[in-house]
């Protein structure tokens, strides 16, 4: 019989069922060879070749089908001479596939005739129809039979629970991808899956047995707890929905489909495209449905009712700021990401919250966080970061880039500042975001501190783009006229150098003592940074900087009198952000952080740099 190879279901037909099929119709034609129309004798089947299939119907691994078959029937005419007829024929099929195939079994031959085809639930790949309107019903369903309650009352689903009731093994801490391109993975029959090692950067074939849910830990790590429950859920529905799927596919195609992994997504699909792979569409389905049984339908309204009588009047009527809230209550309770409430909610009538910005990194991965040490390699990297921080138009305050204005930032009574309660509420239009990126420490081509990352493969780093910033341009233009009121107002006089660091002394009450403490340089040196005969050092300008905490301005204010600058180097990008980072803080801690970088020609402050 010609494999024809149309579909999955043709190619399961030819492979599992040949034997059954030419059984049926041989027994078919002895019984029944009166209604073939043929006038002669020992009629035999000669071959037979599949046509088409159709009407596929699938209940969990069992599933039924009509086959169209050609058989080319021989037989001897009235003189006794060889002679072939092709005829038509449609049988039921019925099989059963549970990891192996279990039972394949043909009924009801007959001659074929053209009837209606009846709709099928599954495509002939064995991948599920369902349509979004019927993802409600297929999560309803799911609730019903592992958790009832969920559709009575509002409860946060125990997907983990939920899992091993269904004889899945949930396996935490494995590394699936080098590039962390993968959240889970499934496992549909026993077989070997690769998994990396954080620390070594090597690869190596673990074990896992069929039912096996392995979930990268960088989804909780780095994302949230809800996104990791998020993850659960999705392997779940994979296993209810997808397992026969799987099981055609290596059954066919012998260890094509062990196991199936989920792609970490820079956003979720909530609408269906018909150009999709059958993997496209299995992952819509998890996603889909995997949101609804984490927020059945049922119950949400009911919770949002409960939220919304503990909301004050104020938070009632600010109908941004309530979304946001309720979208955060949301993902709290049912356990999902805050990107998932906020999707639930608009599919279930919610128009408002389509506008909603969310600070939301469980699939963006993003965050508006980076430290010290990161963003001294993001500096180096990035021209534009650089002169963002060089001009003094970002600060850097609680691990943030934050808009250098009043309304961003504040100051303590010990000088370090602080993003403002309006700033941590609007970190989108605040601060600066960064796209967290995993980098291979000992193939890249940047400059990483063998201090910071020894023995490390893998990092994540923080990675600027300014079309991700244009919410913070833009209000940081609205906020430009202030920029002046939130730098210290300086005379616009033709001082000189020397004039200007004694102004600065008188203003700070510095003695030679405090001077020497502070900056951690000479007596004499407090002199000569004071006489105009003396040419002044970049290093020795820095370190009296740094150790009188002046800020970007009135550093950059010095260096220009005394005919220098920062030059964009590496070694003046660490020395430019021991001033810009470190705000209130002492030359020791800065000193440390120089330190840490292990960086050629970066020297502590107020050494004498000569030795």
């Amino acid at each position: 019989m010609a494999l024809k190879g149309k579909n999955e279901l043709e190619r399961f037909t030819d492979k599992c069922g040949y034997n059954n099929i030419w059984a049926a119709l041989k027994e078919w034609i002895k019984d029944s060879s009166d209604k073939l129309e043929i006038d002669g004798n020992d009629i035999i089947l000669d071959d037979i070749d599949i046509k088409f299939t159709r009407n596929l119907q699938v209940d969990g691994c069992c599933f039924t089908y009509d086959a169209v078959i050609e058989a080319d029937i021989a037989y001897t005419d009235l003189y006794r001479e060889l002679q072939s007829k092709s005829q038509w024929f449609m049988m039921r099929c019925a099989a059963e596939v549970d990891d192996t195939l279990k039972l394949f079994e043909v009924s009801n031959v007959k001659i074929y005739e053209k009837i209606p085809t009846l709709k099928s639930n599954v495509t002939d790949n064995f991948v599920p129809v369902i349509s979004k309107a019927q993802m409600d019903d297929e999560a309803r369903a799911f609730l019903r039979k592992y958790c009832p309650k969920a559709l009575l009352e509002p409860t946060k689903v125990p997907i983990r629970e939920i899992a091993a009731e269904m004889g899945l093994e949930l396996k935490f801490g494995y590394i699936l991808s080098e590039d962390f391109s993968y959240f889970g993975q499934i496992s549909f029959s026993d077989t070997k899956t690769r998994v990396y090692d954080l620390e070594s950067g090597k690869s190596r074939e673990l074990d896992v047995t069929r039912g096996t849910v392995l979930i990268d830990p960088e989804v909780f790590w780095e994302r949230s707890l809800g996104c990791e429950d998020f993850t659960i859920t999705h392997e779940v529905v994979h296993w209810e929905k997808h397992r026969l799927f799987a099981d055609i596919k290596r059954l066919l195609h012998r260890n094509y489909y062990n196991a199936h992994r989920c792609p970490k997504p820079t956003y979720i699909h909530w609408n269906s495209d018909s150009t999709w792979s059958d993997e496209e569409w299995l992952e819509w389905h998890a996603n889909g449905i995997g949101a609804r049984i984490l927020m059945p339908k049922e119950t949400v309204a009911a919770k949002i009712k409960e939220l919304k009588e503990n909301f004050s009047y104020e938070l009632l009527i600010d109908k941004t700021e309530f979304f946001v809230v309720l979208i955060d209550e949301l993902a709290t309770f049912y356990g999902t990401s805050r990107l998932t409430a906020k999707y639930r909610l608009k599919e279930l009538g919610y128009k408002a919250v389509e506008n909603i910005q969310l600070h939301e990194y469980d699939y963006q991965a993003y965050t508006h966080e980076i430290d010290e040490y990161k963003a001294f390699y993001e500096i180096c990297e990035s021209p534009e970061l650089h002169m963002l921080v060089s001009m003094g138009m970002f600060a850097y305050a609680d691990r943030h880039f934050v808009i250098n204005h009043e309304k961003c930032v504040s100051v303590d009574e010990d000088g370090i500042p602080h993003l403002t309660d309006f700033a941590w509420a609007n970190l989108e239009k605040c601060t600066i975001k960064f796209s967290n990126v995993r980098i291979n420490i000992k193939e890249s081509n940047r400059l990483f501190s063998d201090i910071l990352y020894r023995g490390k493969t893998y990092e994540t780093f923080q990675k600027y783009n300014s079309n991700d910033n244009e919410a913070a341009f833009e209000f940081a233009r609205e906020l430009a006229a202030d920029y002046q009121v939130k730098a210290p107002e300086r005379e616009k006089l033709n001082i000189t150098f020397s004039q200007r660091v004694r102004q600065i002394i008188e203003a700070k009450n510095i003695n030679e003592m405090r001077f020497q403490e502070r900056t951690k340089l000479s007596k004499a040196t407090f002199y000569r940074l004071q006489s105009e005969k003396d040419k002044q050092s970049f290093d020795t300008i820095l370190a009296f900087c740094a150790g009188l905490d002046l800020d970007i301005f009135l550093t950059q204010e010095l260096l220009g009198k005394a005919g220098l600058s920062f030059n964009g180097g590496m070694a003046h990008n660490a020395y430019m952000l021991a001033i810009t980072q470190f705000p209130g803080k002492s030359i020791d801690v800065r000193n440390e952080f120089l330190s840490n970088l292990d960086i050629k020609g970066v020297k502590p402050l107020g050494e004498d740099l000569s030795k």
